[in-house]
């Protein structure tokens, strides 16, 4: 948790830094998903879900620990476009709610699956 609350504060780094661009392409329309403007955003997803794997130390996730992540990333994304509107929440207090945002989920997603429980309990 400590590696992700360390990876966030870079994310947010850069979110503040590059805040226009960010939220071009972010909030770009269904048109703005094709083509090059949705490979960039989509191979940052992707970029993103390895390297959460990788600190997992997870080969192959399941069904429910993908989609966990997957959900907490776009989580992430919507938490950075909100925050860049309002800038009514302290920045390292959203920070902080997003890793105990991705704990919550990982509970969650343990009481359905036996490998995201074993995998808690190793990060624990």
């Amino acid at each position: 948790m400590e590696e992700l609350a360390s990876g966030l504060e870079r994310y947010f780094d850069f979110v503040e830094e590059h805040a226009a661009g960010f939220a071009a392409l972010l909030r770009g329309g269904p048109a703005n998903r094709t083509g090059e403007v949705g490979e960039i955003v989509d191979g940052v997803r992707r970029r993103l879900f390895r390297l959460i794997q990788k600190q997992m130390g997870v080969e192959e996730p399941s069904p429910v620990l993908r989609t966990t992540l997957r959900s907490w990333i776009a989580s992430v994304e919507t938490a950075g476009l909100d925050w860049l509107e309002h800038r009514d929440l302290e920045r390292p207090m959203l920070e902080k709610m997003l890793v105990e945002h991705m704990a919550a989920l990982l509970g969650v997603a343990a009481a359905h699956d036996g490998d995201v429980a074993r995998l808690l309990e190793r990060l624990a």
